[in-house]
């Protein structure tokens, strides 16, 4: 794999990096050799929603995971071409790699 690629991250990923789950520590590993990451922009509202139950301190983890990432804006083009394509299409199309759970 090119370690130049972009990696998308959804937001249940994001999560994971906030708030210690048993994969936590393989996917912060996996994801040093990639620095290129982006993700949606709902992940601002879905990431800190998510981890909100855990404290304060989890929520300043997620802004700050949140501020270190590419966020795509949503418009309805861009959900309609999306929604068109077929995961690997996307990938391929886009040269990602999507870290999204099983």
């Amino acid at each position: 794999m090119n370690a130049d690629a972009v990696v998308y991250l959804d937001s249940s990923t994001l999560v994971k990096l906030v708030v210690r789950e048993p994969v936590s520590n393989a996917l912060a590993g996996h994801l040093r050799e990639r620095p290129s990451r982006v993700s949606c922009a709902l992940a601002r509202m879905e990431v800190v929603r998510a981890v909100g139950g855990h404290g304060q301190p989890s929520i300043n983890r997620a802004r700050h995971l949140l501020a270190r990432i590419s966020l795509l804006r949503l418009d309805d083009a861009l959900l309609d071409e999306a929604a068109a394509l077929t995961l690997a299409d996307a990938a391929q199309i886009m040269g990602l790699t999507v870290i999204a759970p099983a």
